[in-house]
């Protein structure tokens, strides 16, 4: 009877192996036909369903072991770029919060799984994202919701030039003179350090157009000692613009201050290259000689600006006026 019993769980045991072998081999099959599926799918560009058949075939494989090893690789070498390629899907069709979350699981996976160069795709892409989405906003005219995106984008890349010029923007457009300087100063920094020159150019202007605009309003003003400062200001960014030397040469003529306009207007000589707008200049210039009893200077300076129908009457009426030889 004894021995009986020994047979019977003799042969339980070898049935149960088989099943068990059986069932191993049935699976690690379920495992691959997710992986040619996933394959399929990313092949068509159907990366969402490559997604979710790697992530089945990955599990399928764990749960096989060793065998199904093979299975599991080839999964995961593909399952980080699918990641990736969707987010891209989604960018194109211009469903950025949905890109954005994608590529930040790309981000994930692939440092799960240790492929750096989904990674570093996706970790760039992201703060370009934000910069669209904030330059969206910004055209829209919602400026808070701009410069939230725009500083989402620079927390993960604290020298995205083109964030920066966006938030110098928004505070241009919000009258936040101070602050706009401040992301222009930025982008001029770190765009002449990274070659980013066009950048660089776009921030100057920027920044020169913003103090040549606040400098002009405080001379229309009549608030000269106001309007000198921004000019000089402004020269930060255009140091060789004839028209801010001018500006400043007839705000410090105005204000009675000779020296500084004849500094200015000289200087405003010096990068003029068209002789009409070098009349304009001269006949300053002969104010100037004028004011500080300079005749000889002054009748010299006129005769230049009398070529300019412009200021021809007026220059000849000095002239005359003056008995200049």
């Amino acid at each position: 009877m004894r021995s009986k019993t020994i047979k019977f769980f003799g042969l339980l045991g070898v049935f149960a192996l088989a099943f068990t072998l059986n069932a191993s081999a049935q699976t690690k099959a379920d495992a691959a036909q997710q992986y040619n599926d996933g394959v399929t799918a990313f092949n068509a560009k159907n990366y969402a369903v490559a997604i979710a058949a790697f992530d089945k075939a990955i599990a399928l494989a764990e749960q096989v072991g060793d065998e199904a090893n093979d299975v599991k690789e080839g999964s995961i070498k593909l399952l980080p770029s699918s990641h990736l390629q969707n987010a891209m899907l989604f960018y194109k069709d211009k469903k950025f919060v949905e890109s954005i979350k994608e590529f930040n699981t790309a981000i994930q996976v692939g440092k799960k799984y240790n492929d750096t160069k989904v990674v570093a795709s996706a970790s760039n892409a992201v703060p370009q994202l934000y910069r669209i989405m904030g330059n969206q906003e910004y055209t829209s005219g919602n400026y808070d919701k701009a410069k939230e995106y725009y500083n989402m984008g620079l927390q993960l890349n604290p020298e995205a030039t083109n964030s920066l010029l966006g938030l110098g923007l928004v505070y241009a457009k919000q009258n936040k003179v101070d602050s706009a300087l401040v992301y222009f100063d930025k982008v001029i920094e770190i765009g002449k350090s990274t070659n980013k020159l066009d950048e660089v150019a776009k921030a100057n202007s920027q920044a020169r157009d913003l103090m040549l605009e606040q400098a002009s309003n405080a001379e229309k003003a009549k608030k000269y000692e106001e309007a000198v400062n921004d000019y000089n200001s402004a020269l930060k960014y255009a140091p060789q613009s004839e028209v801010v030397y001018y500006k400043l040469a007839f705000c410090n003529y105005t204000m009675s201050k000779w020296e500084d306009a004849e500094n200015a207007a000289n200087k405003a000589l010096e990068y003029t290259l068209n002789p009409a707008d070098k009349a304009k200049v001269y006949f300053l210039l002969a104010g100037v000689a004028e004011s500080r009893k300079d005749i000889p200077n002054a009748c010299a300076n006129y005769k230049k600006a009398i070529t300019n129908p412009k200021y021809k009457a007026q220059a000849a009426a000095r002239i005359k006026a003056l008995k200049c030889q």
